[in-house]
């Protein structure tokens, strides 16, 4: 079984807990050299196999494991892996408006990429900078799954289970964050692909941003060490 080092984040150059509300698109983040998962990551698959992380079960077991090497916890995911139903109730399902309004983003987005012939990018082998067709691609799932979680966070907060305020913005934030660059990457895609498909995406994204500032008003202020704010 795979173990990583409990000193795995001593190096003081890195920034504690960056990780927990970036974008996780490591190939174009300005703090990467600073933060603790891509060296956890390269070490992991350096015994496990390159690319083994796209299984969500090494995923997970990578998840807690790097929680413990860095002496963190992960009770969300502890709770949805556990055999006890009553462990896994402990994480609350989402349900709001803006979370359908996201999916169905997802979905239209998925059929005007693949439809207008976008393959993602292979492996480690990505472009300087990404195309619009890769940023829209890289978001489209994203702003649905961390507005999912922001209101995870925000369930526990109000019954009571755990005060997750903090995780709560950060993850809207990220939603937030990849509205406003799938936007833009749609804005440029304007007149070099379907049209109508292409208006609809972003009626659907200027529809879905005021829903997302409406229920968690505090996230476009979250400030993110290393990734809103410098740390020297």
């Amino acid at each position: 079984m795979v173990r990583l080092p409990p000193g795995l984040a001593s190096d003081p150059r890195l920034i504690p807990g960056v990780y927990h509300h970036c974008d996780q698109w490591c190939s174009y983040c300005g703090a990467v050299d600073r933060c603790v998962v891509p060296r956890a990551c390269r070490l992991w698959e350096s015994q496990r196999g390159e690319g083994c992380l796209h299984d969500p079960v090494e995923a997970a077991h990578f998840t807690r494991e790097l929680a413990k090497a860095v002496g963190e916890t992960t009770p969300d995911l502890d709770a949805l892996l556990s055999a006890d139903p009553r462990d896994r109730d402990r994480v609350p399902s989402a349900d709001d408006p803006a979370l359908d309004l996201a999916m169905e983003f997802a979905v239209c987005a998925e059929i005007f990429l693949f439809g207008s012939g976008w393959r993602p990018p292979s492996g480690r082998h990505e472009p300087p900078r990404p195309r619009p067709a890769d940023v829209l691609g890289y978001y489209h799932l994203l702003i649905g799954m961390r507005i999912s979680r922001a209101l995870s966070h925000a369930q526990q907060t109000r019954t009571g289970i755990e005060d997750r305020t903090g995780d709560m913005l950060g993850s809207a934030k990220v939603a937030l964050v990849g509205i406003d660059r799938a936007r833009a990457a749609l804005q440029q895609l304007r007149g070099r692909s379907n049209q109508e498909a292409v208006d609809r995406l972003l009626w659907m994204l200027g529809t879905l941003q005021p829903m997302v500032e409406a229920l968690f008003p505090g996230a476009r202020g979250f400030v993110r060490p290393g990734l809103d704010a410098p740390v020297v």
